[in-house]
């Protein structure tokens, strides 16, 4: 079948669809004016093609804009959802607001847009029947996708040195101050100089130099002073969680401690050689990358433990506790 009797067929329907609908025009006057056009998408219909798309559509049908002032007619279009597909109900009226007809179409395709093309032909018969059925100008073509630009290579950025790991520097260094109770006479305070570095996982080294000034101690009428000086060899044991670390520390000391009597007549003046065990705990914070802020805390336990006496007087002045506690704070440096 030609396109031409195609399109003389629908408008027959069309035209007799429009002297049996119940509220119609005994005759449709010739058209004058432009066309006002609305049109309602009901809930559920909103896929359905929109105003600006069927009004193109129907220019192209008529070859002309019939949607130009002045006004003379007016199409009003509703496109709802059924059960089964969807309803368009076109209504036609006068300027002056009389029915002149009605136009109900259906569709049980499940997208909307393929009501589109008989909602369109309706509205070009209605308002110019004889341009509606003359062959529609033909669709433009697309314009010619634009071939994108080839995207710029990305410029070869060397990738930054990689960040030494956590926990794996190579020594670490640091200089802290330190009490304790008759290691030497009462409460004493001395400095400790430390170093210590990795030997295989939690496991550490270290080593440290303490000394402690001489602490000058009356007893009766003798006046004398005694200090101490150690160094010890150890191993620690710990792990570090983001920016704190804790170990666990023991090493033997050995060194000298040395006793200066003021009054009266030492007996057996000099040096006292010196050997022990200590034990620590550490706990470290980074305050700023590679400094730490420490302190620690344990005992100190001399295996040879002296006794220091005066000449003409009984007993011993001082001796060094068995088990000394000793306490104190340090800042450390760590070197990768």
């Amino acid at each position: 079948m030609r396109y031409e009797d195609c399109v003389r067929g629908l408008a027959v329907a069309w035209l007799t669809c429009l002297s049996l609908c119940p509220v119609r025009a005994s005759a449709q006057a010739p058209r004058e004016g432009g066309v006002v056009f609305s049109w309602v998408r009901m809930d559920g219909a909103e896929s359905c093609p929109g105003r600006a798309e069927l009004a193109a559509e129907v220019r192209r049908r008529l070859g002309y804009d019939p949607f130009e002032a002045p006004f003379g007619q007016s199409l009003e279009g509703v496109v709802s959802r059924t059960d089964v597909g969807w309803s368009v109900t076109l209504y036609n009226r006068s300027a002056t607001g009389t029915m002149l007809g009605t136009r109900a179409l259906e569709s049980e395709e499940r997208a909307c847009a393929a009501l589109a093309e008989a909602v369109t032909l309706a509205m070009a018969l209605a308002i110019d029947p004889e341009a509606a059925l003359r062959a529609p100008e033909p669709r433009p073509d697309p314009p010619p996708e634009a071939e994108p630009a080839p995207e710029p290579e990305p410029e070869a950025i060397e990738p930054p040195p990689p960040a030494p790991e956590e926990g794996h520097e190579r020594v670490r260094l640091s200089l802290g101050a330190a009490g304790s109770y008759d290691l030497v006479p009462g409460i004493a305070a001395g400095v400790r100089l430390g170093v210590d570095g990795p030997l295989a996982d939690a496991l550490r080294w270290y080593g440290a130099v303490l000394f402690w000034p001489e602490q000058t101690a009356t007893r009766d009428d003798a006046s004398f002073g005694i200090g101490l000086t150690t160094f010890s060899l150890g191993l620690c044991a710990g792990a570090q969680l983001d920016w704190f670390r804790f170990d666990g520390c023991a090493s033997v000391d050995a060194g000298a401690a040395h006793a200066v009597v003021y009054s009266p007549t030492p007996r057996a003046p000099g040096q006292r050689f010196y050997i022990g065990a200590t034990g620590l705990a550490r706990l470290e914070a980074r305050l700023f990358a590679p400094v730490w802020l420490g302190v620690f805390g344990g005992v100190a336990v001399p295996f040879i433990v002296h006794a220091y006496r005066v000449q003409g007087r009984p007993g011993v002045v001082f001796q060094p506790s068995a088990v000394a506690p000793v306490v104190g704070a340090e800042l450390a440096v760590r070197f990768r």
